[in-house]
C-alpha cells in the first residue's frame, strides 16, 4: 500500500531532527520523515528513477499548498516506517554525491535490504553493490581456524529474502558455504542471522552439502590417478628421475590430500592452500622456487577450481 503523501502544513507539526548533508537541502521538493522524527529533504527525480514504488506515488493526486505557508516549506512529506540510519544508507547509495556508508555486522545491512526490496529497488546498481559487499564479507573471511558465522549469516540473509534474490546470488552464497566442513555444524556457534533459515531450510542446506561431497568424491581427473605421471621442467630438468622421485611425488600426495578432505569439505579446492604439497616443494627446490613452476601450478589449481565448480553445478541448489 502506498503511504499518504502528506500536505506541506503538516511540516510544521512535527518536532523533527533534520538529516545531515546533503539531506538538508532547502532545494529539495520532497520530505522524507522516518520513524524516529528525523526529515530527510532528498530530490523527487532520483526517487522516481530508483523506485518504481515511490515513481507510481508521485503520479497520485496531491492536495495543493497552502496559500499560508511559506516556500520553504512547500514540500510534499512522505511518512516511513524506516529509521534514519536505514534511511540515510539507503540514499546514501543512490545519491551519486555521496560515499557508500560502511558497515560492520551483518545485522545492520538486513534493514537495508528489506526497504530496498519493499520499494522496489532491486534493480538499481546501489542494490547490487549492496549486495556485492554482502557476498564479499563471506568470501574474504580467510580466518583459520574458519569461523561459520559470516558465511552461514549471509546465507540466511539471501535464504531470507530468496524471492527477491538474483540466481548468481544464491549461488555464490552457497559457494561461501560449502567452504565451511561438514563436522562443523555439529559445534556450539552463534549465529544471530540463523533465526532467517526454517528447519526445513536448514535440513536442505545440510542436504546440499552432502550432495556436493559425494559429487565431488565421484569426480577426478583422470590423470591424476595415473601411475606414469610426466611433469617437465621449465629449466628442463625433465629426468625419468625428476618425474618419479620429485615431480610426482608432491602432485600426487596433492590429490591424495584434496580428495580426503572433499570427503567433509566440498569446496576446498576454493583456496590455494588446498594445494599444500606442491608449494611446499616448490619452495624447497632451487630450480623451481626461482622460476615459472610455481605460476604453473597455481594455473593447474584455478584449471581444477573450475572443473569442481562444474561439478557443483550439477547438484540442484538447496532453495
Amino acid at each position: 500500500m502506498l503511504s499518504p503523501i502528506l500536505g506541506a502544513s503538516s511540516l510544521g507539526q512535527v518536532g523533527q531532527d533534520v538529516a545531515s548533508h546533503p539531506f538538508d537541502d532547502p532545494s529539495a521538493d520532497i520530505v522524507l520523515h522516518t520513524s524516529d522524527d528525523t526529515v530527510f529533504r532528498v530530490h523527487r527525480i532520483i526517487l522516481s528513477l530508483s523506485s518504481p514504488f515511490f515513481k507510481e506515488m508521485f503520479t497520485l493526486p496531491q492536495s495543493p499548498p497552502s496559500a499560508t505557508a511559506s516556500s520553504s516549506s512547500n514540500d510534499s512529506i512522505i511518512p516511513i516506517e524506516e529509521n534514519s540510519q536505514v534511511l540515510d544508507c539507503i540514499l546514501r547509495h543512490l545519491y551519486p554525491s555521496c560515499e557508500p556508508p560502511q558497515w560492520n555486522e551483518l545485522g545492520e545491512i538486513v534493514p537495508v535490504v528489506q526497504a530496498m526490496i519493499k520499494y522496489q529497488m532491486e534493480e538499481t546498481q546501489a542494490f547490487q553493490n549492496i549486495m556485492n559487499s554482502l557476498l564479499a564479507r563471506a568470501n574474504t573471511d580467510k580466518r583459520l581456524p574458519l569461523v561459520p558465522t559470516t558465511a552461514i549469516g549471509v546465507l540466511a540473509i539471501i535464504y531470507r529474502f530468496r524471492d527477491s534474490m538474483k540466481k548468481e546470488w544464491i549461488e555464490e552464497a552457497a559457494r561461501a558455504f560449502l567452504r565451511l566442513p561438514f563436522k562443523m555444524f555439529n559445534e556450539q556457534w552463534d549465529c544471530p542471522e540463523f533465526d532467517y533459515i526454517t528447519g526445513r531450510g536448514y535440513r536442505k542446506l545440510l542436504v546440499y552439502h552432502k550432495q556436493c561431497s559425494e559429487r565431488i568424491r565421484t569426480w577426478s581427473p583422470r590423470w591424476s590417478d595415473s601411475t606414469h605421471m610426466a611433469y617437465d621442467c621449465v629449466r628442463g630438468t625433465d629426468s625419468t628421475t625428476w618425474h618419479a622421485s620429485v615431480g610426482l611425488s608432491g602432485l600426487r600426495k596433492t590429490f591424495d590430500y584434496v580428495r580426503d578432505e572433499y570427503k567433509d569439505n566440498p569446496y576446498i579446492v576454493a583456496d590455494w592452500p588446498s594445494f599444500p604439497f606442491m608449494p611446499r616443494h616448490l619452495s624447497s627446490c632451487d630450480i623451481c622456487k626461482d622460476d615459472k613452476c610455481p605460476y604453473l601450478i597455481w594455473r593447474a589449481h584455478k584449471l581444477l577450481k573450475a572443473e569442481v565448480d562444474a561439478a557443483i553445478a550439477e547438484v540442484p541448489l538447496p532453495f
